[in-house]
Formats: C-alpha cells, structure tokens, sequence
C-alpha cells in the first residue's frame, strides 16, 4: 500500500468497519491496460497529487465542474467488492498500490475521508450484511468444490475410431 500521505507503516485494521462508516474516495480507473495504471501510480509515487492524476483522465472538463474521479461518501454496500479489502485498512489521505478488479480493470484509490453515519442503525442493514454473507459462502463453496472436482479429475485422450469400426463391433 502506497501511503503518500504519511510516512509512518500503515496499522493492520479490521477487515470491515461498523455498517455506519462511510468513505470518501477518489478513483482512477484503467480498463484493459496495466501499463496505463502503473504509469498513474509512477507519476503519483514521484510526487504528482492523485488529484491531478485523476483530472487529467478528462481533458475536456471544465475547471469549475465536479471531477468524475470523486465518489463522495460511499456506503459499504457502494463499495466495490474488489476494493473491500484494500480501502477498509486505509486511513483518510492513503493511496493504494493498484488493485485488479474483473474484466481487466484496474484501479487506483484514494481514501480522502472516513465518517461514521450515527443514522445508520444495525436492524436497517441487517437483511443486506447476512444476504451478503450468504452470497459470499455460497461462492466459496462453490469455488472449494470446483477445485476438488478438478483436482480429481482424470481426462483420458482416446484416438478416433472410424465409422466401419463401431460398425463391425
């Protein structure tokens, strides 16, 4: 994790925050090309603000309008699931190494804020976290399975047999 905001090693966090923190986060996102990702990162990491970084995605914006690369606030539900694991251990000005998401995407975070939203109540997000959970268990185990089927799997090659030769048998 790349934390250009502090100098200090980043602290291990819970994996997931209380359902009441919110993010604030900026992104830059590349689609099908790593190349592009990491050179954003290079420029970042040699002292360019994320900010710059990811304005220069959209030439033709307007200086006064809003950067599309700003999020806000996002819910954890609004989160992408390929960012979970990174953002919820970052602390507010963090940026990440870059992180692989499906369909060769790729992306870049910047964790400008964290709040706690005290209107967020456990009995409101409840049914979403344990539907999640569900989700989440069935995909595994469907993954564990398909591994052990693999893993036994015997493929056998046999050399194509002509149609006079079924016939006679």
């Amino acid at each position: 994790m790349v934390s250009c905001g502090s100098s200090e090693p980043p602290i291990l966090k819970p994996a997931r925050p209380p359902p009441q923190t919110e993010l604030h986060v900026w992104q830059i996102m590349r689609k099908g090309d790593r190349g592009a990702i990491e050179k954003d990162l290079a420029d970042i990491k040699a002292g360019a603000s994320f900010e710059e970084v990811a304005r220069s995605k959209f030439p033709g914006l307007d200086e006064n309008a809003k950067n599309p690369a700003d999020h806000g606030y996002l819910s954890w539900r609004q989160i992408p699931e390929a960012w979970r694991d990174v953002v919820y251990k970052m602390s507010s000005g963090d940026v990440s190494d870059i992180i692989d998401g499906p369909s060769r995407r790729y992306w870049i975070v910047k964790v400008v804020d964290k709040r706690v939203n005290q209107d967020v109540k456990f009995e409101d997000v409840e049914k979403a976290i344990v539907d999640g959970l569900q989700a989440k268990k069935s995909l595994d185990m469907r993954d564990a399975a398909d591994k052990e089927l693999r893993a036994k799997a015997v493929i056998k090659y046999f050399k194509p047999t002509s149609a006079a030769s079924i016939v006679e048998e």
